[in-house]
């Protein structure tokens, strides 16, 4: 049986660890982002367990904006979610504690990389972090919040303070479970000598920076091609096989395209 009858039966073996039982189906792309893509049986539950509370941590965290501005898909969208919890500032720059509605936050921060260095010849070093880092708007900022269960309105030269939540750390770990499943899925378990991102995606995140950044080809475009509201894109670089990936590309100015360094070629 050729390798595409293979992953198209199930890959058999978890993508992550190696192990052989208890395997379940991976979203490729998160189901809380709308990712359709599925690889079958690729997952142990110990994997599965990991790589399900990182997504909960993003999707409930650094993406919300963005999920709830595309009316994305949730596994509990009747579970009340916390309010946020803000900081009024006011005209004589003496503050308080507030709290806004989870769907009212317009604000996010993307994350900004170097490219992959291993495509430099070099080995990273550190836990990821970004260097460049730009605060979004989806729409205007609120004009009021919550204290002891009242909503007031802002006044006079009151300003909120929102916590923005994000992690370099928790995106890279993502990035590179997209990227390492979404390169399985199209060319198999055995088409890379070697695979990088396992360990980092289960929580090694030393160096993740060697394989996953920004991208750095002159060639893309603003946007990666198609019509879905993610875009994944796999081509050879040189002596890697690299995984680009563009996330929210229908919203707003277009976001980031990451590189992901998936492995070495034979």
């Amino acid at each position: 049986m050729g390798e595409a009858k293979l992953r198209s039966a199930g890959i058999g073996v978890c993508i992550y660890c190696g192990e052989l039982e208890g395997l379940s189906d991976e979203h490729i792309v998160p189901y809380g982002l709308g990712g359709n893509l599925v690889l079958k049986k690729s997952s142990c539950s110990a994997c599965a367990k990991i790589t399900g509370k990182l997504e909960q941590q993003l999707l409930r965290g650094h993406w919300w904006p963005q999920r709830l501005r595309a009316g994305l898909q949730s596994r509990t969208k009747h579970k009340e979610v916390e309010p946020l919890n803000a900081t009024v500032i006011r005209g004589d720059n003496s503050e308080f504690a507030a709290q806004l509605p989870r769907n009212e936050q317009t604000a996010f921060v993307e994350l900004g990389f170097s490219r992959p260095s291993i495509l430099s010849g070099r080995v990273s070093s550190g836990e990821p972090f970004a260097e460049f880092p730009t605060i979004r708007f989806l729409g205007p900022l609120p004009n009021s919040y919550i204290l002891e269960g009242q909503r007031i309105a802002l006044r006079g030269e009151e300003q909120i303070r929102l916590p923005l939540d994000y992690s370099a750390i928790e995106l890279s770990r993502l990035l590179a479970k997209v990227g390492h499943s979404y390169a399985i899925s199209k060319k198999g378990l055995t088409y890379c000598r070697e695979y990088f991102l396992p360990a980092i995606i289960l929580g090694n995140t030393e160096g993740a920076l060697t394989y996953i950044g920004n991208a750095s080809s002159e060639l893309l475009g603003a946007r990666l091609p198609g019509n879905e509201f993610h875009a994944l894109m796999e081509r050879r670089n040189g002596d890697f096989l690299t995984v680009y990936v563009q996330l929210f590309r229908m919203i707003g100015d277009p976001p980031p395209v990451y590189e992901v360094v998936v492995g070495s070629l034979k």
